[in-house]
């Protein structure tokens, strides 16, 4: 429960942080009414653990107004259903965006635990439900390269789609 809570908090600070960097605010400025509507009815569906409703709802405001954070928290939708190969081409496409150096940050250390989880799996198997730590619509082809720079190594615990 305690991480459950950590990891919403994390999601509303990355929110709140893409508003202060302007592209989007907790408010709704700056993003399409009907988006802002997708994104609180997203971030409730993870909050309920109910992570395909909140892919849904993150794709259906992506597609009404396709900020960068959609991207991010479908990501860790993604990650936290245990869909690793499908986190990683979304985390692509957020780091596509050239989000804020903080975001990189989460965003290579959530990609670095796909990576360790699907090298884990058995060939063809399947991977478990993502850990709730830190760490939109799929990349068009082909996938970015992942910057180089800041990998997280760090000690930051982000937890809702901002970094669990």
């Amino acid at each position: 429960m305690r991480r459950c809570l950590l990891e919403i908090a994390l999601l509303v600070a990355l929110v709140i942080c893409c508003a202060a960097a302007g592209s989007a605010r907790a408010d709704g400025k700056g993003m399409a009414p009907a988006a802002k509507a997708e994104l609180d009815r997203g971030l409730e569906r993870y909050k309920a653990k109910d992570y395909a409703g909140a892919i849904a709802a993150f794709d259906a405001g992506y597609a009404i107004d396709a900020k960068p954070e959609f991207l991010y928290v479908k990501a860790q939708a993604q990650r936290m259903s245990g869909d690793c190969r499908k986190a990683i081409e979304t985390y692509l496409a957020y780091l596509a965006t050239h989000p804020p150096e903080d975001k990189v940050e989460y965003a290579n250390a959530n990609i670095e635990r796909c990576e360790k989880q699907l090298a884990a799996e058995p060939a063809g198997g399947t991977a478990e439900p993502g850990e709730a730590e830190p760490a939109e619509p799929p990349a068009t082809s082909p996938a970015p390269q992942r910057p180089q720079g800041g990998t997280g190594s760090g000690t930051t615990t982000a937890a809702t789609p901002t970094g669990s």
